[in-house]
């Protein structure tokens, strides 16, 4: 019993967990494998919806920052331009032609 005793002071908690399982029979290994990995798979599912969820509303907040920006800019610059054109008639294509060149 001694020996058996300091055998057990040698091993890790690992290595008392991998004793532990290697005595089990076959179908409560399998029972805890099974066990073990749908709740790392749950896990992982949790962590990789998190991750697409955070990616796309992301994706959303770009997408709306993009058109917020440049439809309403687009439009005010365009309705700017046009107020131009009849406040100066045909000398505002002269004023940006002279700009561009």
């Amino acid at each position: 019993m001694d020996q058996l005793s300091q055998l057990k002071e040698q091993l890790s908690g690992f290595d008392q967990i991998a004793l532990w399982y290697g005595a089990l029979p076959g179908a409560a290994k399998t029972a805890i494998t099974l066990v073990v990995g749908v709740a790392l798979a749950v896990v992982a599912f949790k962590v990789v919806i998190r991750i697409v969820r955070t990616v796309l509303h992301a994706v959303i907040a770009a997408v709306l920052a993009f058109l917020i920006g440049t439809v309403p800019g687009n439009l005010i610059l365009n309705q700017a331009y046009g107020q131009l054109q009849e406040r100066f008639g045909t000398s505002i294509s002269q004023i940006v032609q002279n700009a561009n060149h």
